[in-house]
């Protein structure tokens, strides 16, 4: 499935993508491989069922890990990048949104406002995950497009340009 993120912010950044790839193609992959790989009588079905639910490891999960945790090192370079310019009052704001078509929509929000601490990246990332996982855009298709938008935004901006930012990901 994909995502769609939207980014505004100091000395004129805008930002907007509507087709990212947020991971859950790998899922379909494992599904697919393991129903493939099934003999084709009542057994076999249900040990496909059972490997794929059950909490064996597989290739496809050891990818998504290894992924998540190299967007989350970059998020905390290209946040620690922007954290370098002059941040008083400066904040980074991501709003969240998953649409389903039977029952309300879910939304969630979070600030980060810079503030002097060991790794702004990291704090980021601290404060918008609740927000990421209530609707389920906790994915490392979601990190990349965050890193690609903060590397944008690092780009744009001044080096006497307080960073104030919004971005809203919708699913």
């Amino acid at each position: 499935m994909s995502f769609r993120i939207f980014a505004a912010g100091s000395d004129h950044f805008h930002y907007e993508n509507n087709n990212n790839y947020d991971g859950s193609e790998l899922d379909a992959a494992l599904v697919v491989s393991k129903l493939m790989t099934a003999s084709p009588n009542a057994i076999g079905a249900v040990g496909a069922g059972v490997d794929i639910y059950g909490p064996s490891v597989s290739i496809t999960d050891g990818a998504n890990a290894l992924a998540r945790i190299e967007m989350i090192h970059l998020l905390d370079t290209t946040v620690s990048s922007i954290a370098m310019r002059p941040t008083d009052g400066g904040s980074l704001f991501v709003s969240c949104r998953t649409t389903h078509v039977l029952w309300p929509d879910t939304m969630a929000a979070a600030n980060y406002r810079f503030s002097p601490g060991d790794s702004p990246g990291l704090e980021f990332f601290r404060a918008i995950k609740p927000a990421l996982i209530e609707t389920d855009l906790n994915t490392w298709g979601v990190l990349l497009a965050l890193v690609r938008v903060m590397a944008k935004f690092d780009q744009k901006l001044g080096d006497s340009t307080t960073p104030r930012l919004l971005v809203q990901i919708t699913h």
